[in-house]
């Protein structure tokens, strides 16, 4: 089976129920009220990656 290869790309999720789920459980977070998160999905051939932040990230590509 060939292995699909994929551009690495990033997405900022809005309304997201990974966060939403997220914010339930940890009880060390501020109040909703209180605290903004950001959620992005960064996606490449190996990986699915799911980042909570209050600020945006910074993505800097190496060669």
């Amino acid at each position: 089976m060939a292995r699909l290869a994929y551009d690495p790309t990033f997405y900022k999720i809005e309304n997201s129920s990974f966060e939403s789920w997220y914010k339930d459980i940890d009880l060390s977070l501020p109040l909703p009220e209180n605290s903004y998160l950001e959620h992005h999905l960064y996606i490449a051939s190996d990986y699915f990656i799911d980042v909570l932040s209050e600020q945006q990230p910074t993505i800097n590509k190496s060669t």
